[in-house]
């Protein structure tokens, strides 16, 4: 209890940090500079262009009298009103962008009156966004979630360990659980971080004391054999010369044990030699016994042997006075004889007591057994001592070194890996300290430094990932600041790895040369090629796809009573093995959209119809044949858009348009009925005509136009994804028409013409997760400024996700901070 209080202390600590990042002051002259320099025309271009378009198309159903999906836009002559709402216009951006405003019933935009309105407007938000002095933003300080826990204590410890099963779930916010701003720490996480702090110490640090030992004795009555024996006063146990003994322990671990032995030869000044044997007879070691005395005494002899975890059987033969044996070579006459059988029998009889014979001594006998007793381990079993231990306690107290120094000797390249960074002396050695304390009191040098290590992992410094500066920094409230070093390289590790820096960020953040530009690409690269990397796909592809949504998806059972776990896995597996491909082998991201290979197992070919692929073992197959291409088409995602009975193409439109696309559509109005309310008013009605009826209102056809087409393309997926040319004996109608007469039949034409005319809004889209993900907060209008430049970067390598994630990680945003103004 005394250890749990003294990291219950250590733990408060969290609760005096401040929230606030603080930043400088580099970016401002640029960005005026910038602003300065196109300001002027894309207010002249909107005046004269973009404006006329928005009074002549758009404001009839969007202004302050009317206000058609509760969009005003009445203040659309006025650059700066533009500016004050940017959500609001960028939201016009997206939808007359991508064609689905202005509405089927109002008066068109010719290709080139829409090509000017998108241009001028994006000129003016891109413009208005940075003359506003768009500052990288601030970070909240934020904890590791439970996923970068995981993966840090693994990575600290060099060994898979994982306790976060246990803590609450993390909230998300703006698609991912790694957002600053919404990690909170609950009581009960607080409880839960003590707790799994003791488990992991206890975990890496083995306490020789806790090892379990065995003492098992087996009694003369007890001790079972095979031959002529039979069990005379004080239960010993009378053997004949053709005969053996035998028994059975169970060994809580592999290791050396001691077996002891209490036997005799059967006359006076005589001795015998008894081997004892392994359970294939292979003689062990030998014991020599003298004359065992009459009555209820006997002689002693003991000897080691290793043994197996688990259950291990002790023969003990007769060994002819005047033959040599050779332990490992010399074998029991006989042990053939022990059958399967009469083990069993042996077995079954163990508990029961052997009915005594009191003329025993006046019976012929080689030798006599009264006792056998099995104790150990003896030493450490090496499988109890975890790969950590050694480099954790690599000194111990000794003459001439304290316990205080041999603790901080191991505690200082803990410490500094666990705080990510440079650990002053105080600090070491206040741990040191502590574990000297424990040492007092648990008179186990090992124990002291499991209660070192908890206290390590209940730190702020750990839990923690603070961007503050350094303390002998001067800055101001409102300031922009570069990110230290050590603060780049942990951003970089947990945006790659959802994880701690390595040894080689660590140097590099030493040695100052995180700042420049070559390294990051070159440290960039190198990481994305590590096994970490896999990260990206578990934390960041399965939350901007959507894939932690499957485990919750449970498809009628009726309908489709195959469906199983296995399934699911591979569906998710499937889409996070293409994601893995493309971030391994520096694939444009645009492969993601349009991939004509996916990876399948036998389980979900089968699914899918792909003949030729057995076992559980993923591999790259074509599957555009099998009309697949691209993620849009994997049963992961056709399936968590779909409803547990039926295909939903609104879902399917709507992934499509937010995941893919970055248009996210309004929420439907009030008022308007639920497509199965729609459904039971005509119950004969096929899809298309249930979704007609059910856009009827105006206010839902504009958006509904882009997602009911986009989905429809995807009806040939069944709504666990399986390709089907029918429903209830009707065929599947998968045609549909994009704004500006793009007009496609089928999931495959579907994707090709995403792939054309949609790429730049999914790089863009990418682009935007990337980033949020990346920093750990939702990005901000002025944020848009910084997107473009990484879309920019990353078309020069044809957007391969190397150069997109190292765009990310050269933006400003990523390099620096704002310190927020009070």
């Amino acid at each position: 209890m005394r250890s749990r209080a003294v990291l219950c202390v250590v733990s408060f600590a969290v609760c005096c940090l401040s929230v606030n990042s603080p930043q400088g002051h580099l970016l401002a002259a640029e960005q005026e500079a910038t602003a300065s320099e196109h300001s002027p025309n894309a207010e002249t271009n909107w005046t004269e262009s973009g404006a006329a378009l928005v009074r002549s198309h758009c404001l009839d159903c969007h202004n302050e009298d009317y206000q058609e999906a509760e969009i005003n836009l009445a203040g659309f002559a006025d650059p700066a009103k533009i500016a004050a709402d940017q959500k609001l216009w960028k939201r016009v951006l997206d939808m007359v962008q991508f064609g689905a405003m202005p509405p089927d019933d109002a008066d068109p935009l010719s290709d080139d009156q829409r090509a000017t309105l998108v241009d001028t407007l994006d000129q003016l938000l891109y413009t208005a966004a940075c003359s506003l002095d768009p500052r990288p933003g601030k970070v909240t300080v934020r904890r590791l979630n439970r996923a970068e826990y995981d993966n840090t204590i693994s990575d600290l410890f060099g060994i898979p360990l994982s306790v976060s099963k246990d803590f609450p779930s993390d909230e998300v916010g703006a698609g991912f659980d790694n957002n600053g701003d919404v990690l909170s720490i609950p009581p009960m996480l607080f409880e839960k971080y003590i707790a799994a702090a003791e488990q992991i110490s206890q975990q890496v640090i083995f306490d020789p004391r806790t090892v379990k030992t065995q003492d098992s004795e087996r009694a003369g009555d007890q001790i079972l054999t095979e031959g002529d024996s039979w069990v005379g006063s004080f239960y010993g146990h009378y053997i004949a010369a053709d005969a053996f003994a035998w028994t059975e322990f169970d060994a809580p671990y592999a290791g050396q044990y001691r077996v002891h032995i209490r036997a005799g030869a059967p006359k006076e000044k005589e001795t015998v030699k008894l081997g004892v044997f392994d359970a294939e007879g292979k003689l062990l070691e030998v014991c020599e016994f003298g004359y065992y005395g009459g009555g209820g005494s006997s002689k002693h002899d003991s000897v080691a042997v290793e043994l197996e975890k688990g259950r291990n059987r002790i023969l003990i033969g007769l060994l002819p006075a005047d033959q040599e044996a050779k332990p490992g070579e010399t074998t029991l006459p006989g042990v053939e004889r022990l059958t399967e059988e009469k083990l069993a029998a042996g077995r079954a009889s163990v508990g029961k007591k052997l009915q005594i014979n009191r003329n025993a001594p006046k019976e012929p006998f080689a030798f006599v057994v009264r006792k056998i007793n099995l104790k150990g381990p003896e030493g450490t079993p090496q499988e109890l001592i975890p790969a950590s231990h050694d480099a954790l306690v690599a000194f111990k107290p000794q003459k001439g070194r304290s316990t205080r120094e041999a603790a901080k000797m191991c505690l200082e390249p803990v410490l500094r890996r666990a705080f990510r960074g440079p650990v002053e002396d105080k600090t070491v050695n206040a741990y040191a300290q502590l574990a000297e304390q424990a040492f007092k009191r648990e008179k186990s040098f090992e124990r002291a430094m499991q209660v070192a290590v908890s206290a390590i992992l209940v730190s702020p410094r750990f839990l923690f990932r603070v961007e503050l500066p350094p303390e002998n920094e001067k800055t101001k409230p409102g300031e922009v600041r570069a990110l230290t070093n050590h603060q780049l390289a942990s951003r970089l590790s947990y945006f790659l790895w959802s994880s701690m820096p390595d040894e080689e960020l660590l140097q590099l953040a030493d040695e100052g040369k995180l700042t420049d530009e070559e390294t990051l690409r070159t440290q960039v690269a190198r990481m994305l090629k590590d096994d970490r990397a896999a990260a990206l796909g578990d934390n960041f592809a399965a939350q901007w796809l959507g894939l932690r949504n499957l485990d919750g998806f449970e498809p009628d059972p009726t309908q489709f009573p195959d469906f199983d776990e296995s399934l699911r896995r591979a569906m998710r597996q499937e889409t996070l093995l293409l994601f893995n491909d493309v971030v391994s082998n520096n694939r444009s991201v645009l492969t993601l959209l349009d991939s004509s290979q996916s990876y399948v197992n036998e389980r979900l070919a089968k699914h899918y119809g792909i003949a030729g692929v057995q076992g559980d073992d993923f591999r790259l197959v074509p599957v555009r044949n099998a009309g697949r291409s691209g993620i849009l088409t994997h049963a992961s995602v056709l399936t968590l858009t779909s409803n547990p009975g039926r295909t939903s193409p609104v879902k399917r439109g709507k992934w499509v348009l937010e995941n893919l696309l970055g248009t996210r559509p309004p929420d439907p109005p009030a008022g308007v009925p639920e497509l199965e309310e729609t459904a039971s008013a005509n119950p004969n009605a096929s899809m298309r005509q249930q979704l007609e009826a059910h856009r009827a209102s105006p206010s839902c056809a504009s958006c509904h136009k882009v997602m009911d087409q986009l989905g429809f393309g995807l009806e040939n997926f069944g709504p666990l994804g399986n390709f089907r040319k029918q429903e209830a004996g009707k065929p599947i109608d998968a045609s549909g028409e994009l704004p500006g007469g793009r007009d496609f039949n089928g999931a495959l034409p579907l994707v090709d013409q995403l792939r054309k005319t949609e790429s730049d809004a999914f790089v863009t889209t990418m682009a935007n997760r990337l980033l949020t993900f990346a920093i750990g907060r939702e990005l901000a209008p002025a944020d848009r400024c910084f997107i473009k430049e990484i879309t920019t970067r990353s078309a020069q390598s044809d957007h391969r996700f190397v150069a997109l994630a190292t765009a990310v990680v050269l933006s400003k945003p990523f390099r620096f901070h704002t310190l927020e103004e009070k």
